[in-house]
């Protein structure tokens, strides 16, 4: 798929609403323009699942008697589809979901350490969105890392990359600009065949994706290490 920049994303919903691309022209318009393309984009982002967007973001490294750590700043903590610790240089999954039934086990207020991490959960801390590990580790020779959603990126300068489908937000842009019945009903027309042709690719060319040889790897035994109190 071909990234426009927002630059080009202007001239081509111009040039689809049939205006003149000239500067001396379009600087009357621009306002509106920008203001749509920008609402559009971040609509079409979030009413598709986008395949291409699905990634698997940078380990975060934890360390000895830390519990809090920031997310990639490219993940969308919201759309996260798996995690896993790489422990002893296997991958092993973990789940979502601190609660009162793991801090009996692993009381994390007291700085109860044992390896590997087990469990992960979104906190505020300060007002800012940070991943708890669960439990504390007591070394520093793991690390997490999550598939999930690429954050969206808004489109502020011209230089800025439309993440999704540009055909189909300058179409659905367009629309919303029209003012004649008839040129709406055909830009609309136009957007959802667009959208067919791009949900029929994702489903040709996505296939389940799993981290390591055969999956990831099943939980170890005899390898537990506590610390009560560190």
């Amino acid at each position: 798929m071909l990234r426009r920049q927002f630059g080009q994303l202007q001239s081509d919903l111009r040039a689809e609403l049939g205006r003149n691309n000239d500067p001396g022209v379009r600087a009357s318009d621009l306002p509106q323009v920008q203001q749509v393309l920008r609402r559009v984009y971040e609509t079409v982002y979030e009413q598709y699942d986008w395949p291409h967007l699905n990634e698997i973001h940078a380990r975060i490294t934890v360390q000895a008697g830390e519990r809090f750590y920031d997310f990639n700043d490219t993940l969308d903590y919201d759309k996260i589809t798996d995690a896993v610790v790489w422990y002893n240089g296997l991958p092993e999954r973990i789940i979502r979901g601190v609660g009162f039934d793991q801090y009996s086990q692993y009381d994390s207020e007291a700085d109860d350490r044992s390896d590997p991490v087990e469990r992960w959960e979104i906190r505020y801390v300060a007002g800012v969105a940070q991943m708890e590990v669960w439990p504390i580790p007591v070394t520093n020779t793991a690390a997490v890392q999550f598939e999930g959603k690429r954050k969206f990126a808004p489109l502020v300068d011209s230089e800025d990359l439309c993440l999704v489908d540009d055909a189909l937000v300058i179409l659905n842009a367009a629309a919303e600009i029209a003012k004649d019945d008839r040129d709406i009903k055909l830009k609309l027309r136009a957007a959802e065949a667009r959208l067919g042709i791009v949900k029929g690719r994702g489903k040709a060319t996505t296939e389940p994706f799993r981290l390591g040889l055969g999956g990831t790897a099943p939980r170890q035994t005899g390898i537990t290490v506590r610390i009560s109190g560190a």
